[in-house]
């Protein structure tokens, strides 16, 4: 199975390009390696900054990879979470596809 790091402000932006919130991601944690395969579960909260996640409806989650250089980001590798509802709760869970990446150290 191959083994894909995944840095967590790679969600945050995916997220953060769709819901344009300032959201506090508080799971995976940050530098997290995931593995294609795997299930993982993301949570967040409101980070206090306008506008809140109560003004907010829908939101999409899109896997990305890289670093935080230029030239060394990659999006979207593959869509986890289309058309999830803010008002459901503050987490999504999705699989991490096999194939998406390769073993590399992200940096």
């Amino acid at each position: 199975m191959a083994r894909m790091a995944i840095p967590l402000f790679s969600l945050l932006l995916a997220l953060a390009s769709y819901a344009l919130a300032d959201i506090h991601f508080t799971a995976p944690a940050a530098a997290a390696s995931l593995q294609a395969g795997s299930t993982i579960t993301m949570t967040w909260q409101d980070s206090g900054v306008a506008p809140s996640l109560a003004d907010l409806t829908n939101y999409v989650i899109n896997l990305c990879a890289g670093g935080n250089t230029a030239g060394s980001f990659l999006c979207t590798l593959s869509t986890l979470v289309a058309g999830g509802v803010f008002s459901a709760d503050n987490s999504a869970t999705a699989t991490i596809p096999a194939g998406v990446g390769a073993d590399a150290v992200n940096g």
